[in-house]
Order: C-alpha cells, then sequence, then structure tokens
C-alpha cells in the first residue's frame, strides 16, 4: 500500500524526502493539483511558510519557493532546497554561500559540494569573463576531495561542466554520459547531455538523455521541447506532437 504524501504533517527529514514526495505528488493529476490546492492556501509565516515553500519547490514553482524559504535558513533542509530553487532561477551567487556552509557541516555529501562549487563556475561564467580563468582553479580543488565525490555522478556532472565551459566538447559529453551512468536522477546532467550530444549529432545518445529527463517528474518544459524537436527531426511526428500536447496542456498560454 502506498503512503500518501501529506506535506502540513510528514517529517521531512531530508532533501532526499523531498525528492521521493515530488514522485508521489506527480504520480497523479488528482494529487499534483491536491498539493497545489492545499499550498495556496498555507499562510507564509512560521511552519507552515517553511512547509509552503518546501511546497513550492515539489511543485517546481522556484520563484515562489525562493521568497519563502530565506526565513528558515538555520534549518538545513530548507536552507537547502532554497539553494536548489536559487540555481533554478539564476540566482547562483546567492545559491553558493548556502552550498558551502552545508558542505561545510556534511563534508561527506556530494551534493552541497557540488553545488557550492557550481555555482562559482555559473557566477565567473555570468560575468562573461574567460572560463579558463575559473576552471583551472576548480579543478585543482576538485582534485584535493575525496575520490568518492570525484567519481559521484555529482562530481562528474561538474567535471563535464568545466570542460563544456572549456569548450572539450567530446570530454564533456563522456563526463556527462559517466554521470548518467551512475544516475538517471540528475536532472542537470541529462539535460546538459541531451543538449550536447544532439548539438553534435549524437542522436541516440541525446534521445536517451531527454526521454530519462522527461520521465522525471514534473517533466521539465524546455527538456519536453528539445525532446519533441529531436522527435521531428528523426520524422517520429506523432511522437513529436505528443510531447507538444503535454506542454500545451501544462501552459495552455504557451
Amino acid at each position: 500500500m502506498t503512503t500518501t504524501f501529506d506535506l502540513t504533517n510528514d517529517a521531512l527529514p531530508s532533501f532526499a524526502s523531498l525528492q521521493d514526495a515530488r514522485i508521489q505528488v506527480f504520480s497523479t493529476k488528482h494529487s499534483r493539483e491536491s498539493l497545489e490546492d492545499l499550498v495556496s492556501n498555507l499562510p507564509p509565516e512560521g511552519e507552515l511558510g517553511r512547509r509552503k515553500g518546501l511546497g513550492m519547490w515539489i511543485l517546481g514553482r522556484f520563484e515562489e519557493a525562493a521568497a519563502l524559504l530565506p526565513p528558515h535558513i538555520s534549518d538545513d533542509v530548507a536552507s537547502f532546497t532554497l539553494a536548489m530553487a536559487y540555481m533554478q532561477v539564476e540566482r547562483w551567487a546567492d545559491a553558493q554561500p548556502i552550498f558551502q556552509r552545508l558542505s561545510n557541516a556534511y563534508p561527506e555529501e556530494p551534493r552541497p559540494r557540488a553545488g557550492a562549487l557550481e555555482a562559482r563556475l555559473e557566477v565567473h561564467l555570468a560575468t562573461g569573463a574567460p572560463a579558463e580563468e575559473i576552471t583551472e582553479s576548480l579543478r585543482a580543488e576538485i582534485a584535493t576531495t575525496p575520490d568518492a565525490f570525484q567519481q559521484s555522478a555529482e562530481g562528474l556532472h561538474l567535471a563535464g561542466r568545466l570542460f563544456e565551459a572549456e569548450r572539450k566538447w567530446e570530454e564533456a559529453i563522456e563526463c556527462y554520459e559517466d554521470s548518467s551512468d551512475i544516475s538517471l536522477a540528475h536532472r542537470k546532467n541529462l539535460f546538459h547531455l541531451g543538449r550536447l550530444a544532439e548539438r553534435f549529432g549524437l542522436d541516440e545518445t541525446a534521445l536517451e538523455a531527454y526521454q530519462a529527463l522527461v520521465a522525471l517528474r514534473p517533466a521539465q518544459r524546455n527538456a519536453m521541447m528539445n525532446l519533441g524537436m529531436l522527435y521531428e527531426d528523426l520524422g517520429r511526428d506523432q511522437e513529436a506532437a505528443s510531447c507538444y500536447d503535454s506542454i500545451v496542456k501544462a501552459s495552455p498560454t504557451d
């Protein structure tokens, strides 16, 4: 018997619990709509405000999560979720110190460490400065981390990001593939793999990456759009239409 996720009463002891809850919530239209109704009626303050912010992240409403969670920064689950929301809305400079604090507190956990390093990379790239000015120092820093981090899905994805920033496409794709071999739940890695593989005509690799990505609920609009266009390029028009139909149902004004 499947246990129904209860945002207002479940303990929510970890970020992994939120990810599991997201799978439950998006398993049916009814469960998603029920959470949307619940979250919209929660107050923005106090413990229920914290849960409202977490619920916004589960629903993929990252701007609203980023607005609600800062008062709860002392809570590790809320602060990590806030940093993840900041990354989604490209507030990398705000995400980096949160990830760094959590990385210091939990040195064996790969995700905060990877988040801190990737946020630094994004901040640098956003300035338009040459990638090499930071990739060398980040790569040296990664070399000092435990092998377990370097060989984790997060560590391999980060290595791929550094190669991609340096326009070393083949090396980047190889790292992204190695990361996806370890985990098909790393959304950002799957997106970078699909996009880069598609650019270089590796259609089967791109197709597998995008298919794995849209299977993760909620499906990302940009991934669904890219998959639809790839289906069109491959002459699989009915499948392309299905992707576009899913986008229109989720965003009727698109």
